[in-house]
């Protein structure tokens, strides 16, 4: 084992070297904030190997790093460089403490929101550590739409910062997720806040005052929806035995405080090129849906496309359906799975569409409420799925 440290911090991507510089002075200021005595190993791509800095927190020791590009989707991959893998691998090297991965960008990055994310693991004995990030409106729709209220109701905790880029870790984290190593290979996603709550470890979130940045214009939507709810299906398999005995959901705990502004609104959407697309798809997907949607659903969905614009309005609970249906036919490969999730995307702007209507009439926190609504409907709608998954030749809706 090399020399032992408090804190070990992996800030993902290349930089240049000024830009390292200046990031890793405030990375240590921050650490600083939490105590005299704590000492610091900073990770970097394309920092100098043994480096040292002092601070108002003490010693840090910088090494570099060889990783791959840090996904927004928190998860243990195959890939060797894979990020988490090697801040786990590092964690247990020098016997830390507390591990954060910070892929935040250096306009934004703050001593006091380095602080934030790590003193939970270190006063609080917590054990993963998520952002919660300053949303606007339109922010992380998939997310929204998907993500968090599919793993809230299937897991049992209300978290929104699955999809994210700054999140810490305990010793205990990183001594039970060293997987990836050679004698334990991995073999499929593994996204870390379902197994954090299968592994019975303590979430909480902290409030962070950054944006998280918007998805690279040169990622198409259908790429986006393939590379994310991909990872996310095929990770609901594996756990299958335990997410069907979840029955309900509760809050973890919220550490800190940003001060927001809950009334903000924002600026008209125009969704009829939405609507129109929904529409579209509906008469050229006739050989497609009915594969993966039960009658009842597509009878729903013909209504929708016969509304006036002014009332396109998918049903929370019908969505939720319509998200557990592709779930269910990405498990039992009902058809080409590539091909089944380009299917969703017109499904997908069709809940956006519908979520615009409503939320650009009115306030940030009124856009909370409908999607705290959204995710209240996932949750009344599981059973659905619980039936489909077990029996899916004798669950006809």
């Amino acid at each position: 084992m090399t020399d032992r440290a408090d804190v070990v911090v992996q800030w993902a991507g290349s930089r240049a070297t000024g830009t390292i510089r200046d990031g890793i002075q405030r990375v240590v200021a921050g650490i600083g904030l939490l105590g005299d005595d704590l000492t610091v190993v900073i990770a970097c791509a394309g920092a100098g190997d043994g480096e040292a800095t002092e601070s108002p927190g003490g010693p840090a020791t910088i090494v570099p790093i060889d990783t791959a590009p840090l996904d927004r989707i928190p998860m243990i991959t195959a890939l060797p460089r894979d990020p988490y893998r090697t801040l786990f691998t590092l964690g247990r090297r020098h016997d830390a403490r507390a591990l954060l991965m910070l892929g935040t960008g250096d306009d934004q990055l703050t001593p006091g929101m380095v602080a934030s994310l790590v003193r939970p693991l270190i006063a609080d004995a917590v054990d993963v550590v998520t952002p919660g990030y300053q949303r606007q409106i339109f922010d992380g729709l998939l997310n929204a739409a998907v993500v968090s209220p599919l793993t809230r109701a299937l897991y049992g905790r209300r978290v929104n910062g699955q999809l994210g880029l700054d999140f810490g870790f305990s010793a205990r984290v990183a001594q039970r997720w060293g997987i990836g190593d050679e004698e334990v290979p991995v073999t499929r996603p593994v996204w870390l806040l379902p197994q954090a709550v299968a592994d019975d470890m303590h979430i909480c979130e902290v409030p962070v005052p950054v944006r998280l940045p918007p998805t690279p214009e040169s990622i198409d939507l259908s790429a986006l929806l393939s590379h994310v709810l991909g990872s996310l299906f095929t990770d609901l398999e594996p756990r299958a035995p335990f997410w069907q005995r979840v029955v309900r959901s509760r809050a973890v705990p919220a550490i800190g405080r940003v001060d927001a502004d809950a009334h903000a609104t924002t600026t008209p959407v125009d969704v009829r090129p939405m609507i129109d697309s929904f529409g579209l798809a509906y008469r050229n997907l006739q050989s497609v849906w009915p594969l993966v949607l039960p009658p009842a659903t597509l009878v729903e969905l013909k209504r929708l496309t016969l509304a006036d614009p002014a009332r396109f309005r998918l049903d929370d609970g019908l969505w939720a359906r319509i998200v557990y249906d592709f779930a269910l036919a990405h498990r039992l490969r009902t058809i080409n799975r590539e091909h089944l999730l380009r299917a969703f995307v017109p499904l997908y702007l069709a809940w956006v569409a519908s979520y615009a209507t409503d939320a650009q009439r009115g306030t940030r926190a009124m856009a909370d409420a409908r999607l705290e609504q959204l995710c209240q409907a996932f949750e009344h709608e599981k059973p659905y799925l619980v039936r489909r998954w077990r029996w899916p030749d004798r669950f006809n809706p």
